[in-house]
């Protein structure tokens, strides 16, 4: 009898030991973005975490992320799953109070420099899965360094 509980004991550790690595396998997959093209994680080093999504559950994250990138320049990169392209946009992230709402928004670079009270606003449709928010000076030094990237990723509009 001794015996028998023994082997039920090793089976249910081992059953366990199986289940909690599976668990962590699957915890540290879910936790990553998955890379949108060969080459992307190049630019982690530039990355800003800025889900502009317009979601509720998301205007927490993307509010912080543009107040700690004002007057920032960024790109914003474009993926087309079709093409296989990504295209990229220099913009700045404004964060606006009228009233006690918040609004963050991307303005062009001429417009966001300018001296005029008429400003080029945009915004974007948004998805993590396919946008991303990099600093525009390390972007373009990550990009000017690997031209095969270039094949990849061509500036827009």
């Amino acid at each position: 009898m001794s015996l028998l509980i023994k082997k039920i004991l090793v089976m249910k550790k081992k059953n366990i030991f199986i289940l909690l690595f599976g668990l962590l396998v699957t915890i540290n997959v879910y936790g990553q973005e998955s890379e949108l093209f060969s080459g992307e994680q190049k630019f982690n080093s530039c990355k800003v975490d800025i889900p502009l999504t317009y979601k509720n559950k998301d205007k927490l994250a993307y509010t912080k992320g543009a107040q700690e990138n004002k007057d920032v320049e960024l790109v914003l990169l474009n993926y087309d799953k079709k093409t296989q392209k990504a295209t990229y946009s220099f913009y700045y992230i404004v964060v606006n109070e009228v009233k006690a709402n918040t609004f963050v928004y991307l303005e062009t670079p001429e417009s966001h420099n300018s001296n005029t009270k008429e400003k080029q606003v945009y915004f974007p449709p948004f998805n993590v899965k396919y946008n991303r928010f990099y600093n525009a000076d390390c972007f373009l030094k990550i990009l000017s360094e690997n031209p095969e990237l270039k094949e990849i990723i061509t500036k827009g509009d």
